[in-house]
Protein backbone atom coordinates (compact mmCIF):
# COMPACT_ATOMS: atom_id res chain seq x y z
CA UNK A 1 0.00 0.00 0.00
CA UNK A 2 2.58 2.23 0.68
CA UNK A 3 4.53 2.06 -2.38
CA UNK A 4 0.63 2.99 -4.30
CA UNK A 5 0.88 5.81 -2.17
CA UNK A 6 4.02 7.28 -3.17
CA UNK A 7 2.71 6.46 -6.91
CA UNK A 8 -0.13 8.83 -5.88
CA UNK A 9 1.80 11.31 -4.59
CA UNK A 10 4.51 11.13 -7.49
CA UNK A 11 1.22 12.54 -9.85
CA UNK A 12 1.31 15.86 -7.79
CA UNK A 13 5.37 16.06 -8.20
CA UNK A 14 4.52 15.53 -11.58
CA UNK A 15 1.88 17.73 -12.13
CA UNK A 16 4.28 20.55 -10.22
CA UNK A 17 6.87 19.19 -12.81
CA UNK A 18 4.86 20.07 -15.62
CA UNK A 19 4.21 23.29 -14.62
CA UNK A 20 7.93 24.15 -13.57
CA UNK A 21 9.74 22.78 -16.01
CA UNK A 22 8.40 22.97 -19.46
CA UNK A 23 9.45 26.82 -19.98
CA UNK A 24 5.65 28.20 -19.68
CA UNK A 25 5.95 29.66 -16.38
CA UNK A 26 8.47 32.26 -15.10
CA UNK A 27 9.14 34.05 -11.38
CA UNK A 28 8.52 37.55 -11.48
CA UNK A 29 10.15 39.38 -9.06
CA UNK A 30 13.47 38.68 -7.13
CA UNK A 31 12.07 37.45 -3.33
CA UNK A 32 9.30 35.57 -2.15
CA UNK A 33 6.13 37.71 -1.10
CA UNK A 34 3.86 39.56 -2.95
CA UNK A 35 6.80 41.05 -5.44
CA UNK A 36 7.37 37.29 -6.48
CA UNK A 37 4.37 36.04 -8.83
CA UNK A 38 4.86 33.54 -11.14
CA UNK A 39 4.16 34.25 -14.83
CA UNK A 40 2.51 32.19 -17.61
CA UNK A 41 5.08 32.26 -20.78
CA UNK A 42 3.05 29.71 -22.71
CA UNK A 43 -0.68 29.75 -23.07
CA UNK A 44 -1.25 26.97 -25.28
CA UNK A 45 1.25 24.88 -23.58
CA UNK A 46 -0.58 25.67 -20.02
CA UNK A 47 -4.17 25.12 -21.43
CA UNK A 48 -2.85 21.67 -22.62
CA UNK A 49 -1.42 21.07 -19.04
CA UNK A 50 -4.91 21.85 -17.20
CA UNK A 51 -6.95 19.81 -20.12
CA UNK A 52 -4.66 16.94 -18.68
CA UNK A 53 -5.55 17.31 -15.18
CA UNK A 54 -9.35 17.40 -16.28
CA UNK A 55 -8.83 14.38 -18.41
CA UNK A 56 -6.99 12.81 -15.21
CA UNK A 57 -9.76 13.96 -12.80
CA UNK A 58 -12.33 12.50 -14.71
CA UNK A 59 -10.59 9.25 -15.53
CA UNK A 60 -10.52 8.45 -11.41
CA UNK A 61 -14.01 10.01 -11.17
CA UNK A 62 -15.32 7.34 -13.33
CA UNK A 63 -13.60 4.55 -11.98
CA UNK A 64 -14.46 5.51 -8.08
CA UNK A 65 -17.97 6.17 -9.31
CA UNK A 66 -17.82 2.54 -10.35
CA UNK A 67 -17.39 0.99 -7.26
CA UNK A 68 -19.73 3.44 -5.39
CA UNK A 69 -17.58 6.09 -4.23
CA UNK A 70 -18.70 9.47 -4.19
CA UNK A 71 -16.90 11.26 -6.52
CA UNK A 72 -18.76 14.77 -5.69
CA UNK A 73 -15.88 16.01 -3.48
CA UNK A 74 -12.97 15.33 -6.31
CA UNK A 75 -15.39 16.61 -9.07
CA UNK A 76 -15.53 19.96 -7.35
CA UNK A 77 -12.27 20.45 -6.43
CA UNK A 78 -11.53 20.02 -10.19
CA UNK A 79 -14.01 22.28 -11.26
CA UNK A 80 -12.68 25.08 -9.03
CA UNK A 81 -9.34 24.43 -9.76
CA UNK A 82 -10.33 24.26 -13.90
CA UNK A 83 -12.64 27.38 -13.49
CA UNK A 84 -9.48 29.26 -11.73
CA UNK A 85 -6.88 27.79 -14.14
CA UNK A 86 -9.30 29.53 -16.92
CA UNK A 87 -10.56 32.88 -15.87
CA UNK A 88 -10.21 35.75 -18.44
CA UNK A 89 -7.46 38.41 -17.12
CA UNK A 90 -10.76 40.50 -17.30
CA UNK A 91 -12.21 39.16 -13.99
CA UNK A 92 -9.04 39.88 -12.58
CA UNK A 93 -7.19 36.69 -11.89
CA UNK A 94 -3.55 37.19 -12.39
CA UNK A 95 -0.94 34.31 -13.64
CA UNK A 96 -0.43 33.25 -9.88
CA UNK A 97 -3.94 32.39 -9.01
CA UNK A 98 -4.43 30.74 -12.51
CA UNK A 99 -1.16 28.37 -11.57
CA UNK A 100 -3.19 27.64 -8.26
CA UNK A 101 -5.93 26.31 -10.06
CA UNK A 102 -3.98 24.24 -11.71
CA UNK A 103 -2.10 22.93 -8.51
CA UNK A 104 -5.52 22.60 -7.01
CA UNK A 105 -6.53 20.33 -10.03
CA UNK A 106 -3.41 18.40 -9.09
CA UNK A 107 -3.99 18.02 -5.51
CA UNK A 108 -8.03 16.88 -6.42
CA UNK A 109 -6.17 14.09 -8.67
CA UNK A 110 -3.66 13.01 -5.72
CA UNK A 111 -6.72 12.15 -3.77
CA UNK A 112 -8.71 10.11 -6.59
CA UNK A 113 -5.16 8.49 -6.91
CA UNK A 114 -5.31 7.79 -3.45
CA UNK A 115 -8.38 6.83 -3.14
CA UNK A 116 -8.27 4.35 -6.13
CA UNK A 117 -5.18 2.55 -4.66
CA UNK A 118 -7.33 2.22 -1.11
CA UNK A 119 -9.92 0.74 -3.50
CA UNK A 120 -7.44 -1.86 -5.02
CA UNK A 121 -6.69 -2.77 -1.42
CA UNK A 122 -3.16 -4.23 -2.37
CA UNK A 123 -0.89 -4.16 0.48
CA UNK A 124 2.73 -3.51 -0.15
Amino acid sequence: MLSRLSTALSYFVSGNSLIALNGSTAAAGSGLGAASRDRILNEQTFDTQVQVATDENGTMSRQLAASEVDTSYLRWNNAWGQTTAKAPYTTGVNDQLRLEGLQYQWYSNIEGKILTTALKGEPR
